[in-house]
């Protein structure tokens, strides 16, 4: 098993921006207290009053899934466009979607912090992407177990293309919380994407 990276004066990158976690949180604050909380942490992203608002007040959030993605968003301090999954996060329409959402943004701070720094945010057809400091186009997704359905073939068509944009030359990956069948990972590589499973295991979480 390889090392944990570490920044360059010897320090875990896991250790970087360390607030109380949220489950400090919610043991000690009350819902109001978490919202007021997560407010003044969306202020300080620089996050739209509006979009604030509507995050705050949706139907599908609870103070404690509002208070994990705050909290994972806020800890990605360098990253820029943190408001663009703010935006795709509003157009949760059940709990489950909610959760998901709060499940990938646990994915790109774990990302963030054990394996490289997210240098922006970016959404494309509802996919979650990112860009390393190296440029290589990041995809997150929540699948427990994937098959090669039209959904996961769409996703990944939808990486790719975002790719083409880049003309970097960098490489482009895709991160999923679970695993994927043998033919869904042979269709996505195929189509020229890093396959990243298990991508908790992989940030020691």
């Amino acid at each position: 098993m390889s090392a944990k990276p570490v920044c360059p004066n010897g320090e875990n990158p896991a250790s970087r921006n360390k607030a109380p976690s949220p489950a400090v949180l919610f043991s000690e604050k009350s819902p109001l207290d978490l919202r007021l909380i997560n407010r003044a942490k969306l202020e300080e992203m620089g996050i739209a009053d509006d979009l604030i608002n509507q995050f705050l007040q949706h139907e599908w959030y609870t103070p404690r899934g509002q208070t994990v993605i705050t909290t994972a968003l806020a800890e990605m301090d360098s990253t820029k466009n943190r408001e663009a999954f703010i935006r795709l996060a509003l157009t949760a329409a059940s709990a489950r979607k909610a959760f998901s959402f709060q499940r990938t943004a646990e994915m790109m701070r774990g990302y963030h912090l054990s394996i490289s720094p997210i240098r922006e945010v970016a959404v494309a057809d509802a996919v979650v992407l990112g860009f390393n400091a190296d440029g290589v186009l990041l995809s997150f997704f929540t699948w427990d177990y994937a098959m090669w359905t039209p959904h996961v073939e769409k996703a990944a068509h939808t990486v790719v293309k975002q790719h083409s944009y880049t003309g970097t030359g960098a490489k482009a990956e895709l991160w999923i919380s679970g695993r994927l069948s043998p033919k869904a990972k042979g269709g996505i590589e195929a189509l020229g994407v890093i396959v990243r499973p298990r991508a908790f295991e992989r940030y020691g979480t």
